[in-house]
């Protein structure tokens, strides 16, 4: 699965540079669908999801985010 961010200037932290929480916010999101599409671990209470997030022109790896999901299922209403 693949997820594009466009870097605009408001992703810009104070020193210039990309900021970390862009980063993480783009890969935790790319997660949450992975586990439904491409999962590295499927239990049944959590779920395991690797996301590499790398620079689209330059193909350099920025992070390497690793999320697990836990899985929370419905209380039963009948009981």
């Amino acid at each position: 699965m693949d997820a594009e961010l466009e870097v605009k200037p408001h992703h810009i932290a104070p020193n210039g540079y990309l900021h970390a929480g862009t980063v993480v916010a783009l890969a935790n999101t790319a997660c949450g669908y992975g586990c439904v599409a491409t999962a590295a671990h499927l239990g049944r209470t959590t779920q395991l999801c690797d996301a590499t997030v790398t620079h689209r022109d330059t193909g350099k790896t920025i992070s390497l985010f690793r999320c697990t999901q836990l899985v929370i299922y419905p209380k039963d209403r009948a009981a």
